[in-house]
């Protein structure tokens, strides 16, 4: 696969993600998100299940465009391509967590329908399950953070498109990873700061998909190197 076709191949999966995103985490997975999943969980158990199994279908999208960008930023840096490849597995590592601490919550809602006079204790536990999903949850968004941020890095590095596109890339998701951190340190996520790194992958997304990779910077980042 040339550059350019590699490139407009990581822009579709890109926007089946962009597609994907929105109807999976802010909609379909909304009664295990907020504090009163207890009630609502349960009752929307089949969408969530659904839910969850588009989750595995993104976490996988995300894996194939390391293994598409694999041979191009191969061709940059081995450790570049390396470091891009682990730290995507990482952060699909980190979604498979997120997913089973949000199975956990609609387990737990389940059993608070049945719970009968018991439903205080399971209430007790849904609290401290909910806490516990909500720090692997930002630790998930953080990672997917740091691996958009490499993604941008490589491709500033070997001008593999526009450095003012990539460094934008960087910047963006540098501040969406620290606002993703905060509730980590018990600080206040604040959604807002994730806009920037939002548009400005759009625009990576059309860009790829009109024209792919550079081929000339590579041909010439090749030559640099000797192969």
């Amino acid at each position: 696969m040339s550059p350019k076709a590699a490139g407009r191949t990581i822009g579709l999966i890109l926007a089946a993600q962009v597609a994907l995103a929105p109807l999976v985490y802010l909609r379909m997975l909304g009664p295990v998100r907020g504090s009163g999943f207890l009630e609502s969980a349960a009752a929307n158990a089949p969408q969530v299940r659904l839910a969850l199994l588009l989750s595995l279908l993104y976490g996988a999208m995300t894996m194939a465009v390391a293994v598409v960008a694999w041979p191009v930023l191969r061709r940059q840096s081995e450790l570049a391509a390396l470091a891009f490849f682990t730290v995507t597995l990482v952060g699909v590592i980190a979604l498979l967590i997120d997913d089973m601490g949000r199975y956990e919550l609609l387990h737990l809602s389940q059993q608070y329908g049945a719970a009968g006079s018991s439903q205080e204790l399971v209430r007790a536990l849904g609290v401290a399950a909910r806490d516990s999903w909500r720090m692997a949850h930002f630790t998930y968004e953080t990672l997917a953070h740091v691996t958009i941020f490499t993604f941008n890095a490589v491709m500033f590095r070997g001008r593999l498109i526009p450095r003012w596109l990539a460094g934008a890339g960087m910047a963006g998701t540098l501040l969406a990873a620290g606002t993703t951190s905060m509730p980590l340190v018990g600080l206040r996520f604040v959604p807002q700061a994730i806009f920037p790194m939002i548009v400005v992958q759009l625009t990576l997304i059309i860009w790829l998909l009109a024209r792919g990779f550079a081929d000339r910077q590579i041909a010439r980042s090749s030559e640099l190197s000797g192969d």
